[in-house]
């Protein structure tokens, strides 16, 4: 009698049962995995109840167009060490005397997220620390006149490693 060299062992139960508990056990871990990062990250809120914030977005519409009638101008550089914002009348003379502060936000991670006051170095232009992280960081300035006058402005930069 031939002997077979290839002997086929049998699939049982327990090989079953193994197959079913790596396989479910795969998603589980993954999904676990998904929604513990979900939760740890940025909750993607922007405003914590949208509601209220609706009942003042005439107010808000009314601010920007008091700010477009001023017309002033204003300009933000970012570096590693320093944020610098300038702003100058719609004549192109630098306004001083502002109370600027600057809030500081990253993104997607709004643990990072700090307001700054911002101190003028000459005439019209207002310095602050930079954030401490590479990356892209959100800036929402906000300068008031001493008699009264606001003026807000949004900007998105870039703050480069310093080797890079």
């Amino acid at each position: 009698m031939i002997s077979n060299p290839f002997k086929i062992k049998e699939f049982t139960g327990k090989h079953m049962l193994a197959v079913l508990f790596l396989f479910f056990g795969t998603i589980i871990t993954v999904n676990l995995a998904l929604a513990y990062f979900s939760v740890t990250n940025w909750t993607g809120l922007v405003v914590k109840n949208s509601y209220v914030a609706s009942q003042h977005f005439n107010e808000k519409l009314d601010a920007a167009a008091r700010q477009k009638q001023l017309g002033w101008k204003s300009l933000l550089v970012v570096d590693s060490k320093a944020v610098s914002f300038t702003i100058k009348d719609a004549s192109g003379k630098a306004i001083t005397g502002l109370s600027v502060k600057v809030k500081i936000g990253h993104p997607v991670a709004d643990k990072f997220d700090h307001i700054q006051q911002m101190a003028e170095v000459t005439a019209g232009t207002y310095v602050s620390a930079a954030p401490e992280k590479p990356g892209i960081w959100d800036f929402d300035v906000r300068a008031v006149a001493a008699d009264g006058t606001r003026y807000r402005q949004d900007f998105r930069k870039e703050i480069k490693p310093e080797n890079g």
